[in-house]
């Protein structure tokens, strides 16, 4: 055999052990993500993760016994634990004390930060009062930071322990790059090359930060702990003071180039301006205006209330909410429409008419229901944050491999 033969066998070899450690790579990094989703859910033995997930006992006990050895599985301390010879009934559970999650809401109106465990208690809550609606600077951000940090110190927490922060932001956000597209409260990070907004958190904190759109994060949490994780295909409407959907397909965040996908405020529709300008509440507000008492939603809820001019005008808003969520259902086949928002305190007559809108103009009909999730937003990015801390936990297992 030539020499170049033999090098090229030699290649093909060593190309298929590669190929092959990258495969076992993968399922192993796979079967850690199913055990610890199942774990966040109620404690269990090596035997019954093993019946539920159709891998051998051994293969499962191996897993789980690394995941304890790295503090984020503690022995179950249930009174209901079975007691048979052997440890094959021990059961395991997360460790709340392996770490903590910090998720700040930079959402209007619902500007808060949220301390959780590492089994997803919530430990404590606080509002954030001193960031400005828009044209948010370095320096209202190290305020906030300040603020955070002496929380955490009051509350004995060591940032040491800190896993990851996740960040809801109004705006857009191409994680990769790491910048804002577009927000009017974080315009000066917008397109900026070096990630100032991010580096701002992780030089303070020494730890990954990621952040998305709120709506988005909004969508996660009622695709995990709400009403639409049964469905193959869902789009969830947020409709507030502006607006944002985000589209949901096989469990997964459809979120485009540069995470753009949803964007559909500016969107026109037919002779009467954008979608925005046509259902969000500031818009409303203002074509209202002159019927109202007070300028705010309070003002508009009670003149719609009333009758009058102000009821047609929103209720027309309600039909014109139909046929955007009845275009792009038909247009990605949703089986499921969500919608969210300060536009749920219209009420019932409001959204009657959006789904029967929906109804007769989507084949399939699509499903239009309304959220009922409190912080949808919080409770999305404290999925992505757990997700965050078990993809660490591969990518340092694939290291030592």
């Amino acid at each position: 055999m030539e020499r170049t033969e033999v090098n090229a066998a030699e290649e093909k070899i060593a190309a298929g052990r590669a190929d092959k450690a990258i495969n076992l790579s993968y399922v192993r990094a796979y079967n850690v993500r199913l055990i610890m989703k199942i774990l966040y859910e109620k404690p269990l033995s090596c035997l019954e993760l093993s019946e539920k997930i159709g891998i051998s006992d051994v293969g499962i006990r191996k897993i789980v016994k690394n995941l304890q050895a790295n503090g984020m599985l503690r022995v179950a301390r249930e009174e209901n634990v079975l007691r048979k010879k052997g440890n094959q009934h021990i059961r395991y559970t997360i460790d709340p004390a392996y770490g903590f999650f910090l998720i700040i809401d930079f959402t209007h109106l619902s500007e808060a930060y949220e301390v959780f465990d590492y089994a997803g208690n919530l430990l404590f809550s606080r509002r954030i009062f001193s960031v400005p609606y828009e044209d948010v600077s370095d320096e209202d951000l190290l305020r906030v930071i300040g603020e955070i940090k002496r929380a955490l110190t009051d509350w004995g927490i060591d940032c040491g322990k800190l896993l990851n922060i996740q960040i809801c932001v109004p705006g857009q956000v191409d994680e990769k790059m790491r910048c804002f597209i577009v927000s009017h409260r974080f315009r000066r990070y917008e397109n900026d090359g070096e990630g100032r907004f991010f580096r701002l958190f992780e030089d303070a904190f020494g730890v990954s930060v990621a952040a998305k759109n709120n709506v988005a994060y909004m969508a996660l949490g009622e695709l995990e702990k709400g009403s639409i994780g049964g469905y193959g295909s869902a789009v969830y409407f947020f409709v507030g003071y502006g607006i944002a959907t985000s589209v949901l397909y096989n469990g997964k965040l459809v979120e485009g180039w540069r995470g753009y996908a949803g964007e559909i405020g500016g969107s026109k529709f037919g002779n009467d301006g954008t979608f925005s300008m046509n259902c969000s509440i500031n818009r409303l507000k203002d074509k209202c205006a002159p019927y109202l008492e007070t300028p705010d939603f309070a003002g508009l809820l009670k003149a719609y209330r009333a009758g009058g001019p102000v009821r047609e005008i929103v209720l027309k808003s309600a039909d014109v909410l139909g046929a955007f969520i009845s275009m792009f259902s038909n247009f990605i086949g949703a089986e499921v429409a969500m919608i969210g928002g300060e536009s749920l305190e219209y009420g019932e007559e409001y959204f009657g008419r959006v789904k029967n809108y929906v109804y007769s103009h989507t084949i399939p009909k699509t499903r239009v229901i309304v959220s009922a999730l409190k912080n949808a937003a919080v409770l999305g990015a404290l999925e992505e944050a757990k997700k965050r801390t078990i993809a660490d936990y591969n990518e340092r297992r694939s290291a030592e491999m």
